[in-house]
C-alpha cells in the first residue's frame, strides 16, 4: 500500500536546519507553515526558506537597527513579504496568539522566556536553538518541552507535546467505528475567530490528524494557523498543479482519512 503527504520534504527540512546551522530535525516536520526567528543578525538561512514558498517567515528583534538592516537584506535578496522582520517592543513577549507558530528558531533569547516559545507553538511544533542562543535542556525541559536532543556543535531541539485533552478528526464521522462524537475536552464555547481562509465549501469532507486538516478531494492546511501546505486533485493526480481548484465529492464517493502523517484516499479506483 502507498500513501502520500507533502513532496520535497527532505529539501525542505535542509533549508529549516538552515536556521539554527545544526541540529538533526525529523524530516517530515517540515512540512511548510509559520516561522520565526528570534534575532536579525543573520537572515539568510530565513530568506532561503522563505524562497521555497512553503513557509512564511518572521525574524524578531528588540534592536531597531538590527531589524533595519534585515529588512534591506531581504528586500535586496528579493524575498521581503513571505520573510519579514520586526521589531520587538517586549522582549519578554512574543506577538502571536497560543498555539499558532510551527517553529521558533532561537538566535539569540535575549530576555524571552522560553514558556512564551512554548505557549506560541502549535503542538508538536518545535524550537531550533543555536549554540550562542544561550539555552539548555534544563531550561527546554522546564518549560515543558520533550524529544530535547543536542547537535555536535551544541545547537538544541526539542518539541511541545500534544496536549492529552485535544483530540483529532481521522474519519468523515470522527473515527472507524463512524461514532460522530469526539473525545476532546480541550473545546468550549467560541470566543473568537482563529483564522479564515478561503470559501466556506472548503469544509466538506473535513478530516483531521497531526496538526493537518485536509478537506474535500482533497486540500491540506494547518489546523491551527489556517497556511496552505499542499493539493492534490483526486481525479486527476497531480501535486501542487498551478491551475488547482477545489474539487467536490460526490454523495457515493469515499472520504480521504487521515492517519499520522499520511492521508489515504482514492485515486482512480485505487488506494494510495
Amino acid at each position: 500500500m502507498n500513501s502520500f503527504s507533502c513532496r520535497s520534504v527532505r529539501f525542505l527540512f535542509g533549508l529549516a536546519f538552515l536556521l539554527i546551522g545544526s541540529v538533526a530535525l525529523n524530516a517530515a516536520q517540515a512540512r511548510g507553515g509559520l516561522v520565526v526567528q528570534l534575532g536579525a543578525s543573520d537572515t539568510a538561512a530565513a530568506a532561503q526558506l522563505a524562497g521555497t514558498g512553503r513557509f512564511v517567515v518572521q525574524v524578531l528583534d528588540a534592536d531597531g537597527a538590527k531589524v533595519q538592516q534585515a529588512r534591506a537584506a531581504l528586500t535586496k535578496a528579493g524575498v521581503y513579504g513571505l520573510v519579514s522582520a520586526e521589531k520587538l517592543d517586549d522582549p519578554r513577549h512574543l506577538p502571536y496568539t497560543e498555539n499558532l507558530v510551527n517553529e521558533v528558531a532561537v538566535r539569540a533569547l535575549g530576555g524571552m522566556p522560553l514558556a512564551e516559545v512554548f505557549r506560541v507553538l502549535v503542538p508538536r511544533g518545535f524550537v531550533t536553538a543555536s549554540p550562542r542562543a544561550g539555552v539548555n535542556e534544563a531550561q527546554l525541559k522546564a518549560a515543558g518541552f520533550e524529544a530535547i536532543s543536542r547537535a555536535k556543535d551544541g545547537g538544541l531541539f526539542a518539541r511541545k507535546p500534544w496536549p492529552e485533552n485535544m483530540d483529532t478528526w481521522t474519519h468523515s464521522r470522527h473515527g472507524a467505528s463512524g461514532n460522530a462524537v469526539s473525545l476532546d475536552t480541550a473545546v468550549g464555547p467560541p470566543e473568537r475567530v482563529r483564522w479564515v481562509a478561503a470559501a466556506m465549501e472548503e469544509v466538506e469532507g473535513l478530516v483531521s490528524d497531526e496538526g493537518r486538516n485536509f478537506y474535500g478531494g482533497v486540500l491540506a492546511r494547518d489546523s491551527f494557523n489556517g497556511l496552505r501546505l499542499w493539493h492534490r486533485d483526486l481525479m486527476r493526480g497531480e501535486v501542487n498543479d498551478a491551475n488547482f481548484s477545489l474539487p467536490r465529492l460526490s454523495g457515493n464517493r469515499a472520504r480521504p482519512v487521515a492517519s499520522g502523517k499520511f492521508l489515504f484516499a482514492i485515486v482512480k479506483g485505487k488506494l494510495v
